[in-house]
């Protein structure tokens, strides 16, 4: 049996996402969850992504980043925000800092955003859609 290609449309897909709210959360001593925030990125196309971030701040220019970032053809990827050092990036995002992030992919691509805060004894876990 030969696998086909998914049925579905990719008309949502796009180039460029905007993700207005980052917030890194300080990790809490003893939790068994680690608070972070992450990008996961759906490439439909058979090509892989080539990747750009680029960073925004109240108090600073902006901060960009295209270290070999690829997400595969037909693939999904999750970049964790707070272990950019994992994808090859030399910088830390500072905790409970607000900033925005902007993705530049070169093929058209999916994107949503997570947040795990443990903070507190609840937990939050949140997750978004980006604005395309």
């Amino acid at each position: 049996m030969t696998p086909t290609r998914p049925a579905g449309s990719t008309s949502g897909a796009r180039h460029t996402w905007w993700f207005p709210d980052g917030d890194l959360p300080a990790p809490t001593e003893g939790d068994r969850f680690v608070s972070h925030e992450a990008l996961i990125v759906l490439n439909p196309a058979r090509e892989p992504a080539k990747l750009r971030l680029t960073l925004y701040w109240t108090d600073r220019p902006p901060t960009s980043f295209d270290h070999d970032l690829v997400v595969a053809g037909e693939r999904v990827r999750c970049l964790r925000l707070d272990k950019l050092s994992d994808e090859g990036i030399d910088f830390t995002i500072p905790h409970r800092t607000q900033y925005a992030i902007r993705l530049d992919s070169s093929v058209p691509v999916f994107c949503q955003y997570g947040r795990l805060d443990t903070a507190q004894p609840n937990l939050t876990l949140m997750t978004a859609p980006a604005f395309g």
